[in-house]
């Protein structure tokens, strides 16, 4: 290089770089534990099964000791009505920026639910040439100031049934009255009250 710098006090009034510098090489990592050689980023990314009908949810935490982040992706679903839905993919991301020399972690988690497994995958991004990382024990990393994620909360539901519902107002209905409410009536009861449960508004 040519020119002033004073790097001590990150002032440069003219720095040329004659060579060439090798930097934002990205290299796929496992879930685990590391410390860097140099400063980077960890670049999370949780995507989609190839079949979108698929039930799919995972999560990806990354920490330091001084940030956690979160990605949630797979397949999401949203409700158009009482008896039907659009189902589609939900890709996601984090970055976490690292410190040389810092413990950093990252994990995924898999709902329990899942029909397939959401596709996941790391990379670690030095700002350096021959950076290089170094793989903690569990017990290296609890001492670093990591923590293992909380765990992944889902359960699984499905929309309401109204039909029980339904047949015990009839029930009420016919006590009060006390008379037996005509079959007619009673269908057209059931479809107005499954009206207000698909379309409350």
């Amino acid at each position: 290089a040519t020119g002033n710098a004073n790097l001590a006090n990150a002032v440069a009034t003219r720095l040329t770089v004659q060579n060439a510098v090798s930097m934002l090489n990205a290299r796929g990592v496992n879930p685990g534990n590391y410390t860097a050689s140099t400063d980077g980023l960890v670049v999370g990314i949780v995507s989609f099964p190839s079949d979108p009908s698929k039930k799919c949810i995972a999560r990806l935490y990354g920490q330091t000791s001084t940030m956690t982040v979160w990605a949630t992706g797979g397949n999401m679903v949203s409700w158009m009505d009482g008896g039907s839905y659009i189902r589609s993919n939900n890709p996601n991301s984090f970055v976490l920026p690292v410190q040389q020399g810092q413990a950093w972690n990252v994990s995924v988690q898999q709902s329990q639910y899942n029909e397939v497994s959401a596709p996941t995958a790391f990379y670690w991004v030095p700002f350096g040439k021959n950076a290089s990382l170094q793989e903690l024990s569990e017990q290296e990393a609890a001492a670093l100031g990591l923590t293992p994620p909380e765990p992944f909360q889902s359960f699984a539901s499905s929309w309401p049934e109204p039909d029980l519902a339904i047949s015990q107002l009839l029930d009420i209905l016919s006590q009060v009255t006390g008379e037996q409410i005509p079959t007619e009536l009673q269908d057209r009861f059931a479809r107005a009250i499954r009206e207000l449960v698909i379309h409350p508004d």
